[in-house]
């Protein structure tokens, strides 16, 4: 029991100070076009890899960052078919009913909340951003904008911007002046930090409940008054 109770702790423990690793991965070097989306709690331990191809997504769980081959799931790409609604009868009310009705308020828009109320969010915003980290990025292949100009152009651009780039960013394009498009490999991985993303939720919710609380004592301080 302890050391279920120590284990279940630890793993909690991984979970809010370990990022989540999310990967992006698009490969066309192949016949056919193949791009997977991977997303791992404790830093990509374990979690689930999504991959399309050929018109077809497939699920598959991810232990150790490599995708196992059993269990998978194959989610087609064909749309789903709208749903057929019953046409409705058309409710029209009485004009000796009409008087009876109670008269709704309009509520207030959202421009005209007061901007107390817009900070927290914004906040929240700003740190769900801050929550979020680069960890690596590559770019390799070839690239070929069907015009020999431009694409000697982007190039010259790449070599200039290379030297100017993180260690966590590898860009490596050639340039292709016969065909168009790109044949190579990109990956894309980025890091969420589950505890700057609760701090920043928390920080929104004392931020929202404060002016409500010093509401209520003013409200009750000015009842007491004679």
């Amino acid at each position: 029991m302890l050391l279920a109770s120590a284990a279940g702790l630890l793993a909690l423990l991984g979970l809010v100070f370990l990022p989540i690793a999310v990967r992006v991965r698009l490969d066309t070097s192949r016949p056919t076009s193949r791009v997977s989306l991977d997303g791992g709690l404790w830093r990509g331990l374990c979690g689930l890899s999504a991959c399309w191809q050929d018109g077809t997504w497939r699920l598959r769980l991810m232990l150790c960052q490599c995708s196992l081959r059993w269990p998978s799931w194959r989610l087609r790409a064909g749309g789903a078919r709208p749903a057929l609604s019953r046409p409705r009868a058309s409710r029209q009310a009485s004009p000796a009913a009409r008087p009876g009705r109670p008269h709704r308020t309009a509520k207030p828009s959202a421009a005209r909340l007061p901007i107390q109320r817009w900070r927290p969010l914004l906040a929240l915003v700003r740190g769900a951003l801050h929550s979020i980290s680069l960890y690596r990025g590559s770019v390799q292949g070839r690239l070929g904008l069907g015009d020999p100009a431009r694409t000697g152009w982007v190039y010259g651009l790449q070599e200039l911007a290379r030297p100017l780039l993180s260690r966590r960013i590898r860009l490596d394009l050639e340039p292709c002046f016969v065909a168009s498009g790109f044949h190579g490999r990109a990956e894309l991985v980025l890091h969420v930090h589950v505890h700057r993303l609760l701090w920043s939720l928390l920080a929104a919710a004392a931020a929202l409940w404060r002016p409500r609380r010093m509401l209520r004592t003013d409200r009750a301080a000015a009842d007491r008054q004679p």
